[in-house]
């Protein structure tokens, strides 16, 4: 006899269990690295950024002092012992003048760089929690496949070019998933909490404005050069103005990415006590 795909079975649930929390870590580790990499990147900005000022304050030196005829400068010095090394070149009052406008440019870039960071952490926190999402679905549609239950039909043919029920079902299960994942936060929300009964933002203690808020920038930062538009000004940010760029501070982009993280993992860990200790 076949067996029942509608059924819960120990085995199965165990295989659910499981593979949930694979995704569930896997998930963890990419918070973790992505939070050691803005830890070094934003020291190394910081140290570059205070080098280059150190050089061009060397450079402008003479010009500030207004000899600008041939100058012989020190480009790096280094001590051993008690004997220093220094290595020296000569410029032209022109070629000084290029080196410092090459250099305040290169000095000026620094400044972007802190909140073009934030802007690629918030872009992939956000990928990372769209990725959970649509890897905890999956894997409970596959697992569970009476949860595919719905109105939705296949044609002869297209049932007709699967190999097998389980081609079949990892096929239905990803067109829920692509459903689910495609609407509004606020929309995926209320899908689990009315089709599955975990109250995630409960779990998290986190807002429904405030994790909405988090995917409306990166939407806007993503589709629309991080401009400000009329609704997220309205629903999000009344202190800002419609047509004005998003600016993250580092406390609000921590922030946003931990909103991201208790949510992610209360999903998870929902979906886990639910099938681990129930049948459905």
């Amino acid at each position: 006899m076949a067996e029942d795909w509608k059924a819960l079975t120990p085995a199965r649930r165990r295989s659910l269990v499981d593979a949930l929390k694979a995704k569930q870590d896997s998930f963890n580790q990419a918070n973790s690295a992505l939070s050691l990499f803005l830890n070094f990147a934003f020291d190394a900005i910081k140290e570059q950024q205070k080098t280059t000022g150190e050089i061009l304050l060397k450079l402008e030196k003479p010009i500030s002092a207004g000899t600008l005829g041939n100058q012989t400068l020190k480009l790096d010095a280094s001590t051993t012992g008690n004997s220093a090394k220094t290595k020296k070149l000569e410029l032209t009052a022109e070629e000084l003048a290029a080196l410092v406008k090459v250099m305040r440019k290169s000095h000026g870039i620094f400044d972007l760089q802190p909140q073009i960071l934030r802007e690629m952490a918030l872009i992939y926190s956000c990928a990372l929690f769209d990725g959970l999402i649509a890897d905890t679905l999956q894997t409970m549609f596959v697992h569970v496949p009476a949860q595919l239950q719905s109105g939705r039909r296949l044609t002869y043919e297209e049932a007709l070019a699967f190999d097998g029920r389980q081609d079949l079902i990892a096929e239905l299960a990803q067109r829920e998933m692509l459903e689910v994942t495609r609407q509004s936060i606020e929309k995926q929300i209320v899908y689990f909490s009315t089709a599955h009964h975990v109250d995630v933002l409960g779990l998290a203690g986190v807002r429904l404005g405030d994790i909405a808020k988090v995917t409306e920038q990166r939407n806007l930062f993503v589709h629309n050069n991080g401009i400000a538009s009329t609704s997220y000004v309205q629903k999000h940010d009344n202190m800002r103005i419609p047509g004005e760029r998003i600016l993250l501070e580092d406390e609000e982009l921590k922030e946003s990415i931990r909103h991201l993280d208790r949510v992610g993992n209360s999903l998870v860990n929902g979906l886990v006590s639910k099938f681990a200790l129930q049948e459905i």
